[in-house]
């Protein structure tokens, strides 16, 4: 599945996303902001894009995408709709550090947010 924006393109990590990961999540405040292993290893990134994002999407669980610049295909982040229980899913992200400031973040949740609603069984999203 893709969303487009203005400016990003929301997709699924592939494997070609791994060191963009892992280099974007050695930021200390996605470490101490975000549920991510501390330290964040080439491994920790590897299982999350080849094992948990596709097991996630598989059970109707956790749809996250990552946001990647039209512009130069660069990673934004990573933004996700996760089920807290019937009908009520949290919006999670975090954003690469050299990155923020510039309204993707709010591009991307809007969008994804969007898609939540019109696609998933839905009547509140948190966050």
């Amino acid at each position: 599945m893709t969303i487009e924006t203005d400016r990003l393109v929301l997709r699924a990590f592939t494997s070609a996303n791994v060191d963009a990961v892992y280099e974007a999540c050695q930021d200390e405040d996605i470490q101490f902001y975000t549920p991510v292993p501390v330290p964040y290893r080439r491994a920790d990134a590897e299982k999350r894009i080849g094992e948990e994002l596709p097991a996630g999407w598989a059970t109707d669980k956790n749809y996250t995408l990552g946001a990647f610049r039209k512009d130069s295909g660069v990673l934004v982040g990573s933004y996700c709709l996760f089920i807290i229980s019937p009908g009520v899913y949290e919006l999670g992200y975090w954003a690469v550090k050299e990155q923020r400031g510039r309204g993707y973040s709010v591009e991307a949740a809007r969008a994804l947010c969007d898609w939540g609603w019109a696609t998933l069984d839905v009547h509140r999203i948190e966050w």
